[in-house]
């Protein structure tokens, strides 16, 4: 069950990790394009759609392994922590993109962009922090 789990926490890795270099790509050329604006602009909703995906994936099966695997959080390497620190850091970056994306919707492309050149870099080093300290907290 355990190895399941495991599975179905690095497809929610990969959907996640997807959407945010997807994410950072699209900003990119959408700022050096603007004339490629109205069809790159529609990429994000279905990148977030993804990343959303992702991110609930991992959320419940770390959930899960953390008593299925490691008998609940008291029994957790401190490297955890520091990791769960920037899950919780790139969860509310989503909030932040999944706002930004209502905005860039009700008209405000300008403004949702500003957000988006704020909060995506956040998010990129939260995902590599996450990564760095779960190979150090489960290697």
């Amino acid at each position: 069950m355990n190895e399941i789990l495991l599975m179905l926490h690095f497809i929610g890795l990969g959907l996640g990790a997807s959407g945010t270099v997807a994410g950072f790509v699209v900003g990119r050329l959408v700022m050096a394009s603007p004339k490629d604006a109205p069809v790159l602009g529609r990429v994000p909703q279905m990148v977030s759609r993804f990343s959303g995906t992702g991110l609930g994936l991992l959320w419940i099966t770390g959930i899960i392994m953390v008593w299925s695997r490691w008998d609940g959080p008291a029994s957790l390497p401190h490297f955890f922590w520091a990791k769960f620190v920037f899950v919780v850091a790139i969860t509310i970056a989503f909030g932040f993109i999944e706002a930004a994306l209502a905005q860039a919707k009700r008209g405000d492309p300008a403004g949702a962009q500003k957000k988006f050149q704020i909060v995506g870099p956040i998010a990129s080093l939260c995902l590599l922090l996450i990564i760095v300290f779960a190979v150090l907290a489960f290697n």
